[in-house]
């Protein structure tokens, strides 16, 4: 009986010992977990505070810009990416592209009118990419406030009867990625057209930042120092055929400091199409712009992240619009 008892006491003994190791492992085991999350947390946040730190520097030299002269090209200091920087342990760099030298989707339909001149350059630009001309009008009911369909476009009836069903946002758009959701468009057309498309805030979508710039009432320009040669060739029928080789290298390298500078290069190099820029609105285009994208990527440890911020300038006033982290 007395063996019986020891062994059942050294059985019980051992037991508990195994109970208090899967115990204690399991403790240890979520306080590195605790510990690692912590870690990383506190990463993000040297990220975080270098991206602002990032955002600042977009700022200042956008106001410098604005001081040194009054037209944006690919010469300007806002032009030119920062490489990768130490700093704080960690890694970052920085870079910022004008976002008026990409087409905004929402000057399509402004104050619940379609402008007819955006919607040529837009179909022109569906064209260069060889895409169906016929996708600007879902896109033009996407954006107008009525419900009722253009020809080849879509309203609630189309979505209505998707799976789950949902409207049209009858608004602007505030990113380009909500084009998946538009009728007859898909990866293969926004893939296509995403370097050459944005969607600029337009206040009455953005009504907590009215402060900062009034309600879009006319066209956002097109910057022909900073826009693509698929978009300068978009921007008429006529320019389809043009020679833009050497207007194209013109802004690259030095840019235009006026439009009129840009008309009478064009000109230049076509002769054989007479009057070319008359084809072309002068209202459309600028050599200014107001919206640039800085694009950030930071690096601690392991831990890589990536923000976007959209800054508005108006003078020498600079804004952030939004920030947007990519995971």
């Amino acid at each position: 009986m007395k063996h019986h008892q020891q062994g059942l006491a050294l059985v019980t003994a051992l037991l508990v010992i195994a109970i208090a190791t899967v115990v204690a492992t399991r403790i240890f085991y979520q306080q590195q977990i605790n510990l690692r999350r912590t870690y990383n947390q506190l990463q993000a946040e040297q990220i975080w505070q270098l991206f602002r730190s990032a955002e600042q520097w977009g700022k200042v030299i956008l106001r410098e810009d604005l001081i040194a002269n009054n037209y944006d090209s690919f010469n300007d200091t806002w032009a030119q990416a920062l490489p990768p920087i130490a700093a704080e342990g960690g890694l970052f760099q920085a870079a910022m592209t004008d976002y008026q030298g990409c087409f905004n989707i929402n000057n399509l339909v402004i104050a619940g009118q379609i402008q007819q001149q955006q919607v040529t350059i837009f179909k022109n630009l569906l064209s260069q990419k060889e895409l169906n001309e016929n996708l600007v009008w879902s896109l033009i009911d996407w954006l107008d406030a009525d419900d009722e369909p253009n020809p080849q476009g879509a309203e609630w009836e189309t979505y209505s009867l998707r799976q789950p069903p949902y409207r049209a946002a009858n608004q602007a758009l505030t990113d380009i990625q909500e084009l998946y959701a538009v009728a007859h468009w898909g990866h293969e057309q926004i893939t296509a057209l995403a370097a050459d498309i944005c969607a600029l805030p337009t206040a009455p979508a953005y009504t907590e930042l009215g402060r900062y710039f009034p309600a879009q009432t006319e066209a956002s320009p097109l910057n022909i120092n900073t826009i693509s040669l698929l978009l300068l060739k978009s921007l008429s029928v006529e320019m389809s055929a043009a020679k833009l080789d050497n207007v194209i290298k013109a802004q690259q390298q030095q840019g235009f400091k006026s439009v009129a500078e840009f008309f009478a290069k064009l000109d230049q190099e076509n002769p054989q199409q007479p009057k070319l820029s008359s084809t072309l609105n002068r209202q459309l285009l600028s050599v200014s712009s107001f919206y640039f994208m800085l694009h950030y990527t930071g690096w601690i440890g392991n831990l890589e992240q990536q923000y976007q911020s959209l800054l508005y300038r108006n003078n020498k006033q600079i804004n952030t619009l939004y920030r947007t982290r990519f995971y």
